[in-house]
């Protein structure tokens, strides 16, 4: 049995969904044991459901112990008709095919082999009284699935200390489970690399658009890496694995309609640092969809209207990134100046002299007079010498700032400037734009440059 921290025992006793936990205990008295799990929620997607599973099945091969895949069918109060008919479907299908079937908790969970070294538990949220509310959907899932998982790995039955999180429309590479994670301690999360792909079927125009989705994808990535933030990872939900403990300190997944992927691992980056699982990507279907209020189905679909309508898909700025890059690196500059010099200044007046500087020496800017600390907030000057006030050393300023301008924060704070200074820019010119004499991003974005769609 791994050893239960504090976090995490007050997380499964105060936190958690109390029916996972109900099921996880029914799971333990089976005594069955597995090398790994994945949480899959799935609404109405039985067309690909079993796509995912030979993938899954694929990447089993050859391990000395079974892997378990929770599957959570969901549904709201909204859910279209269409969509609850493939989940009854799903779940009915699923019943006949498992090998070994027990059912759970008055049959609400059912749990049998999908395939040499694969187990596959199905928990039907799709009757009446189980529903979810109308306000929450694959956050909710994910959180119930991954919950469940929490409680297996504390308990010794998941020898993993990873929960990995996908979709049901997703192939997973051949070496998903058996790859190698070269993890630094603080490693509190990981992204697997993923690519878009259209069905086989799929219109030139979705095709196109699709392509452009992810290179918007990369370009935001890669510009917030080339400014050293520390939320410069994708956050596609099917593409998340997390280390136990580090999801019992945020609390789980937000239960939220849609972007729970980006709001987790916004929690995530404040707890650790979020790497990259490098090696074979994950593909994922690429399709107008408006299931979701946002994401990349809704993406994909905004591209198509553009692409009808003659219209251009806009981006950030690639300045705007230099900007980004301007206030970090003189916030860290600033921070060792301020505990250095024990200056009587506050740490506001120091900043604003450090970023003035900075802005000078960047060609792209000169012919800008740009202010832009405001965009952080309205009370950004209490908030930053509150962040001053509470560390005790440059290092601890770093990390109570970017606590407090996270992921959430710098987008907006991109936007801000983008609204206010530079403009957004058409995604169908961003390589030509990129292209152009600006040394700075060679490196960040050279693979943009390499593959960027035409």
């Amino acid at each position: 049995m791994k050893v239960t921290s504090l976090s995490l025992m007050k997380y499964i006793d105060h936190y958690a969904e109390p029916e996972a936990i109900s099921l996880a205990r029914a799971l333990i008295n089976l005594k069955y044991k597995w090398s790994e799990v994945l949480v899959v929620p799935s609404c109405g997607e039985r067309e690909h459901f079993s796509r995912l599973i030979a993938s899954v099945n694929s990447s089993v091969v050859g391990m000395d112990s079974r892997v378990l895949v929770v599957v959570v069918v969901n549904e709201n109060s909204t859910t279209l008709p269409a969509l609850s008919a493939k989940n009854r479907q799903l779940l009915t299908e699923w019943r006949r095919k498992l090998l070994g079937m027990r059912n759970f908790l008055n049959g609400f969970a059912f749990l049998g082999s999908g395939g040499k070294g694969l187990d596959i538990l199905f928990l039907d949220y799709t009757k009446e009284s189980r529903k979810f509310p109308s306000t929450q959907g694959v956050g909710l899932a994910r959180k119930i699935g991954c919950d469940l998982s929490l409680s297996l790995i504390s308990s010794g039955f998941i020898k993993s200390s990873w929960i990995r999180t996908t979709d049901a429309d997703a192939r997973l590479p051949v070496d998903y489970f058996t790859r190698q994670f070269k993890v630094k301690n603080g490693v509190s999360g990981l992204i697997f690399p993923f690519e878009h792909c259209p069905d086989a079927f799929a219109e030139p125009k979705v095709i196109r658009a699709a392509a452009l989705y992810d290179q918007y994808l990369r370009y935001l990535e890669s510009g917030l890496r080339y400014a050293r933030s520390p939320y410069a990872f994708q956050t596609v939900g099917s593409t998340i694995a997390v280390d136990y403990e580090a999801y019992a300190k945020v609390r789980g997944f937000p239960k939220r309609l849609a972007g729970e992927d980006f709001y987790f691992l916004n929690k995530l980056a404040k707890v650790g640092s979020v790497a990259e699982a490098l090696g074979c990507p994950i593909i994922l279907s690429a399709r107008i969809s408006a299931r979701v209020p946002f994401g990349t189905g809704v993406g994909i679909s905004k591209i198509c209207r553009a692409i009808d309508g003659g219209d251009e898909y806009c981006v950030y700025h690639p300045d705007a990134f230099i900007v980004l890059d301007i206030l970090l690196r003189s916030v860290a500059q600033t921070a060792v100046m301020f505990f250095k010099h024990s200056s009587e200044l506050g740490f506001d007046i120091l900043l604003q002299t450090e970023i003035t500087s900075k802005l000078r020496s960047v060609c792209a800017l000169k012919q800008q007079t740009i202010a832009f600390l405001d965009l952080l907030g309205p009370n950004y000057k209490r908030q930053l010498l509150r962040v001053a006030d509470c560390s005790r050393d440059s290092k601890s300023l770093l990390k109570h700032f970017h606590i407090w301008f996270d992921g959430f924060r710098t987008q907006k704070f991109l936007r801000g400037l983008c609204d206010r200074y530079f403009g957004m820019i058409p995604l169908q010119s961003l390589r030509s734009t990129l292209l152009k004499d600006r040394p700075l991003f060679d490196r960040a974005f050279s693979n943009l440059r390499a593959d960027s769609p035409h």
